[in-house]
């Protein structure tokens, strides 16, 4: 019974270790030189309903999963909840499974919280398309579960 007891915590001790491994904390000076302007062109284009300016900085995985009409509907929820885009400020990043994961607490005209955004760009793609974006703040995720 102790051995298996042992076992067990040694698993569950091992565990995280392997999930640990495989995120890299990524400098900002890495990532620096696009990323702030990738991502605040991204946020201001959604907060100006702007799609072609938007969408000139996804990826092509985005772009299908992420047409016109998922446009509109993510830019109202956004502008009628939270504003329009004003600042952002690089939190921290990651480096995981090839991409690079930028965190940033943002600040929008109607909401006094920060508004968390990540973005992931994938290692070594030159022209730095956006292959992941995901805003988090208890009143947008309030707004999402309604819709």
């Amino acid at each position: 019974m102790k051995k298996k007891l042992f076992s067990i915590s040694l698993l569950l001790l091992f565990i995280p270790s392997i999930f640990i491994g495989c995120v890299k904390k990524l400098d900002y000076s890495e990532i620096n030189s696009y990323s702030d302007e990738v991502l605040s062109t991204v946020l201001t284009a959604l907060s100006n309903n702007d799609y072609n300016t938007f969408s000139k900085h996804l990826s092509d995985d985005m772009k299908e999963s992420y047409d016109y009409a998922t446009f509109q509907k993510e830019s109202a929820i956004l502008i009628t909840t939270v504003g329009v885009f004003e600042s952002l400020e690089f939190d921290y990043g990651e480096k995981r499974n090839g991409y690079n994961f930028s965190i940033y607490n943002t600040k929008f005209s109607d909401e006094e919280e920060e508004v968390r955004v990540s973005v992931a760009f994938k290692e070594g793609d030159e022209n730095h398309k956006v292959y992941e974006l995901y805003l988090s703040s208890d009143k947008l995720e309030k707004a999402n579960s309604t819709n």
